[in-house]
């Protein structure tokens, strides 16, 4: 028999959740060579999902191949997104967004059409707050243009929804500080008196001289910023960050490059990301050497910040999508391959939520991409097609129950 007859009678085994183990296995196999997977096979397991029998392990890597195989035929369209919960046989739940309309493999009704839904306009989330030396507090917004204020040689103006800073001399006594903070559900970038452009994610911050002076040019960071590094060999660029969870604190040292930091303090690990140039990161212990690695193009640094647990290693992964780490600054959210934990974390950052776990937090693993500007009430519309419950209270809380 052939491959292609043995894939569709393992095929429609799988529809009618009568597979053994082994037989699972073979599907599994065939399932990874190309162009066995039709669309009209996506269209059946959309319309008809099996009962989910098989064992945990098993199911699992059967539905991890099948979004695999129905994202490779998505590409095309780039709002989707799938998810599942974690226990086999438990509903699992393929959710896909292409053109404004959800279809869920959990079952016939679950899907809603995005244009039908009652929903303002989403909101502006071009800002920020830069608070000055003096501690004065400046409100920046998309809206406005003009000098913010002349500091130790740098005239700061605000053009085109970027701050700027235009060294007209060189700094003379105590170097200005001043700092740029993104609140949730806001971005905002900045170029440094170096021609260094940093943009910055929500609830982020990035704190800064007015006058690089010195053998370095050093900056401070918290949350997650992306930077394109102006090169100046004499002067190499410095960016500190925290690790909120051990106390310590990180470093990446470059000379002139473009690399992504994300340092959130509710992160299990604080992950540096080259796309270009060359980085040194940092881990600076108390009472011993410093720990560092050295980055190439496409490789990321993790290091963990998990609480009671302290961080001795830096490892490096060469396995990055560089377009999924950046997806943020393109206006998008990655969810590929994340837990509900960490996507309720970047839903709250960008759309102001309190999360709160009613009875611990269901394991349900999503992967794909959506739009940033959705509205709230479309975003929650989405979690609930993929088969999470919740309901949204006074005070912006998000309670999520089992």
């Amino acid at each position: 028999m052939q491959a292609n007859q043995i894939f569709l009678q393992l095929w429609q085994g799988y529809l009618a959740d009568s597979l053994t183990p082994d037989e699972a296995r073979e599907l599994l196999g065939l399932m990874r060579t190309p162009h066995l997977f039709t669309e009209e096979m996506v269209k059946q397991v959309l319309e008809n999902p099996p009962a989910g029998n098989l064992s945990a392990e098993t199911g699992d890597l059967i539905f991890r191949e099948l979004i695999e195989r129905i994202e490779e035929r998505s590409r095309p369209v780039r709002m989707s997104l799938f998810s599942r919960r974690w226990a086999w046989p438990a509903a699992a739940a393929v959710v896909l967004l292409a053109g404004g309309l959800i279809w869920s493999i959990a079952g016939r009704n679950a899907g809603v059409t995005l244009q039908a839904l009652e929903g303002t306009k989403a909101p502006d989330h071009h800002g920020a707050i830069l608070t000055l030396e003096s501690g004065a507090e400046v409100k920046l917004d998309s809206a406005n243009s003009g000098l913010i204020a002349q500091q130790q040689g740098s005239a700061v103006t605000l053009s085109n929804g970027q701050l700027l800073y235009k060294t007209a001399r060189t700094a003379e006594g105590k170097v200005s500080y001043n700092k740029l903070t993104t609140l949730r559900g806001k971005q905002f970038s900045v170029l440094l008196p170096d021609g260094t452009v940093a943009w910055l994610n929500a609830a982020s911050s990035i704190r800064y001289p007015t006058v690089f002076t010195g053998k370095e040019r050093t900056v401070e960071i918290t949350g997650e910023v992306y930077m394109e590094v102006a090169a100046n060999a004499a002067m190499p660029f410095v960016v500190k960050f925290p690790l909120k969870a051990t106390g310590k604190t990180g470093l990446v040292q470059v000379l002139g490059t473009r690399f992504n930091i994300n340092a959130y303090a509710d992160a299990a690990a604080v992950k540096t990301t080259l796309v270009q140039g060359s980085v040194r990161v940092v881990l600076q212990k108390e009472n011993a050497g410093n720990i560092s690695g050295i980055l190439r193009p496409g490789q990321q640094a993790v290091i963990a910040n998990v609480k009671n647990q302290p961080s001795n290693t830096i490892g490096i992964r060469s396995d990055i999508n560089i377009q999924e780490t950046l997806a943020w600054k393109e206006n998008v959210f990655n969810f590929r391959n994340m837990s509900l934990e960490e996507v309720m974390k970047e839903l709250s950052r960008w759309y102001d939520l309190t999360v709160i776990y009613e009875n611990g937090i269901p394991r349900i693993m999503f992967t794909g991409e959506l739009e940033r500007d959705l509205t709230l009430k479309q975003i929650l519309e989405v979690l609930k097609a993929s088969n999470v419950h919740l309901r949204l209270e006074k005070k912006r809380q998000l309670i999520i129950t089992p």
